[in-house]
């Protein structure tokens, strides 16, 4: 009969979450932008963004709207794309739906006007198009702009969706149909403006900008606002009343209050903007605001984690005439207090830096888009994901024991209860050397 040996080797490491980075252009002629993934109940990742058949700028007339969708360890599984109907799209967001599809928002440029209007696309748990409903009652100027990033979207508790087109919030049912609107003051952020509330209302934030046309200056402040189910106010708070100031995210934290993202500068000009994150408590007072004065431009959505701090990531601007940049990642605790900061290097080619959040194994996925000196070609755009581990390490070190294949003489063989033995099958042994090697062995008869 047969015997077969398993030498088991227990090898300590150090080290949690898997990390890697991923540079994905899906057809190499084409020009992609993409500032938002999220991770899926099977682990992997869904991403949406744009793309272009030709390097411009974001509002020609040739973008189309894109799913990709990757496995745990990045790798694509299937990719695709929708066609233009009125006019050029790119998604903004993408969430995965109770049902293992996804929805997603995007902004169609029509080509007879170049006005823009929203829409948003019901797809099955293989992008296959379910159905799509457009709003053309709302609708921006013409000419180029990101503006899928101010729309944000949810699933909600009774399977319907909360949507917000910059200030326009719209609830509808499983099957996209309006169930009501309520248009309210500002525009909104460029990350995650919305959420309902364990009340099963909704908390959003937005931002009002006004000119003094007789100091011709700025001045711009931001609104927290709790709505009930049915979308009316329940209150609202004003704060960060500033020169230049522009709340990005929101989101309801653990113990019942709001975690804010945003920016603030005194001027437009990028290299003065610094972020900052507001904590509030269940009715919108403020407990602390930290601004990060180490960082430059454009924060985005910030998360709670799972040990009560928050998350968030950013860009800065190392050389001011090159504009090289860095990707900067920022772990803060409960009171916004750094615990860490994470530099990733991307020189001249960062484009945008998106949305990031913390993965089920407690490491952090960020969606950003770069150019120039990585593509090689500058105004041609790919898709950078990044995952990291728990500390924000795009790359571990593990402590791996050499194996001794030369092993000293055998002292003793021990069963898992400690006691001496001569050797027995089909069950875990232990063999002990005189130079300190242990193995753990099966016979398996």
């Amino acid at each position: 009969m047969k015997k077969l040996l398993l030498i088991l080797l227990c090898l300590p490491f150090i080290g949690f979450g898997q990390n890697w980075e991923r540079f994905i252009s899906l057809v190499d002629s084409n020009d992609y932008i993409s500032l938002y993934g999220e991770q899926t109940q099977d682990g992997g990742y869904i991403i949406t963004g744009g793309f272009s058949n030709t390097p411009t700028s974001i509002g020609s007339s040739d973008f189309h709207l894109f799913l990709l969708k990757i496995d745990s360890q990045g790798d694509t599984l299937w990719n695709k794309t929708y066609p233009n109907i009125n006019g050029t799209t790119v998604g903004g967001i993408v969430k995965q739906t109770f049902d293992s599809g996804y929805i997603v928002t995007a902004n169609e440029e029509r080509y007879v006007d170049s006005i823009h209007n929203p829409l948003i696309i019901k797809t099955n748990s293989y992008g296959n198009t379910l159905w799509t409903r457009y709003f053309d009652w709302i609708s921006y100027g013409q000419g180029s702009g990101y503006f899928p990033l101010q729309f944000d979207i949810e699933q909600t508790a009774d399977s319907g969706l909360i949507i917000n087109f910059n200030s326009h919030l719209i609830k509808t049912n499983l099957q996209g149909d309006t169930l009501w609107t309520r248009t309210y003051e500002g525009f909104a952020g460029l990350g995650r403006t919305i959420s309902q509330t364990t009340d099963g209302g909704y908390i959003f934030v937005s931002n009002k900008m006004t000119l003094d046309t007789i100091l011709f200056s700025f001045t711009s402040e931001s609104y927290l606002t709790k709505l009930d189910n049915q979308g009316d106010t329940l209150w609202k708070k004003t704060f960060n009343t500033d020169s230049l100031v522009n709340a990005v995210s929101v989101e309801q934290t653990t113990d019942g209050g709001y975690i804010i993202s945003g920016n603030r500068g005194n001027d437009f000009n990028q290299l003065s903007t610094k972020p900052f994150l507001t904590k509030t408590d269940s009715i919108g007072n403020i407990l602390w605001t930290t601004t990060y004065p180490y960082f430059l431009g454009s924060l985005a959505s910030a998360q709670q984690t799972t040990d009560g701090g928050y998350i968030t990531s950013n860009f800065q601007i190392v050389d001011t005439i090159s504009y090289e940049t860095n990707i900067l990642l920022l772990k803060t605790n409960n009171l916004g207090d750094t615990i860490w900061t994470k530099k990733i290097e991307v020189g001249d080619s960062l484009h945008s830096v998106g949305h990031i959040e913390q993965t089920i194994d407690g490491g952090y996925f960020l969606v950003a888009s770069i150019e120039g000196a990585v593509t090689k070609e500058r105004g041609k755009g790919i898709i950078y994901l990044i995952k990291t581990d728990g500390n924000g390490n795009v790359t571990s070190t593990f402590n791996i024991p050499t194996i001794n294949t030369s092993k000293g003489k055998l002292l003793k063989i021990v069963d898992i209860l400690g006691r001496e033995t001569k050797g027995k099958t089909n069950q875990p042994l232990f063999y002990i050397f005189d130079d300190g090697t242990v193995e753990k062995r099966i016979i398996i008869e």
